[in-house]
């Protein structure tokens, strides 16, 4: 007789779930979360900090998350991977609290490149913070034309190399005032030193700073009125008034800045 027909084989393992078995349950996608550890070998989470939501591309995986401290608060580089066409560009994350994370604008901060440039599939700044130079901030980073599982784009040459980005120090972003004009108050903060300096761009226009008290109430001689108008680019202009009050009278207590602007952009404040 004819031998006995050999057995199927066995069915294909079921897909793993979309959820992990973590609790509450966290999503089978890249996010950004956060393990804590006292000692390095005891460890609690994770922490789900940044996830895609609905408001992005159905392919959208966030690939990795850099943070680090910048002035009174924290940013970081967030990567932004789009699984279906393999292509990676970087955003800015902003956060007061290192718990809490805001995407702002949900744009491009490190772009790729153009069409047919050694960058235009991948770029990732260096998990570091940036190199301070002077006045200036370096960043570090990879780019590369071919896409994520190596695949050669369009048949060219693999290629892949280091790049830098360059800019002001500590010129994140800005708030910037057209010919109109606009305005904005600033959260209380606590007077620390004896000087007020703007890092500001305001080459083509002016920029007025008051001082409020913690609740908007005026300070006689820190008002709009008493303001030297900044009409520079520069990291640390120092913010003056006309009538002569010296800021470390307020040394110790929390004010407000209200700034004022046409044709300039605002970066930030620091006392010293």
């Amino acid at each position: 007789p004819p031998p006995a027909p050999a057995p199927p084989p066995p069915p294909p393992p079921p897909p793993p779930p979309r959820e992990s078995g973590a609790d509450p349950p966290i999503p089978r996608i890249r996010s950004a979360e956060r393990w804590r550890s006292p000692d390095l070998r005891d460890w609690s989470g994770p922490e789900m900090l940044m996830r895609p939501d609905d408001a992005d591309p159905p392919d959208t995986e966030f690939y990795s998350m850099y943070p680090m401290t910048a002035g009174n608060g924290y940013l970081g580089y967030l990567e932004f991977y789009d699984r279906f066409v393999e292509r990676l560009h970087t955003e800015l994350v902003v956060s007061r609290d290192g718990d809490h994370w805001q995407r702002l604008e949900r744009t491009p901060w490190l772009d790729r490149g153009t069409e047919g440039a050694w960058d235009d599939m991948w770029v990732f700044p260096s998990s570091n913070d940036p190199l301070v130079v002077g006045d200036r901030m370096l960043v570090p980073f990879a780019g590369r034309g071919t896409a994520h599982a190596g695949r050669r784009h369009r048949m060219r040459p693999a290629r892949c190399s280091i790049g830098l980005l360059e800019f002001g120090r500590d010129r994140w972003a800005a708030l910037t005032a057209g010919q109109d004009g606009g305005e904005f108050v600033t959260e209380p903060a606590e007077v620390t030193g004896d000087r007020l300096c703007l890092n500001v761009d305001a080459e083509f226009g002016d920029v007025r700073v008051a001082l409020l008290g913690e609740y908007r109430g005026a300070l006689e001689g820190f008002g709009h009125d008493d303001a030297v108008p900044i009409e520079s680019d520069a990291i640390e202009a120092p913010v003056r008034w006309t009538s002569g009050n010296a800021l470390s009278s307020l040394r110790g207590r929390r004010v407000r800045l209200h700034v004022t602007a046409a044709r300039a952009s605002v970066y930030g404040y620091r006392f010293d």
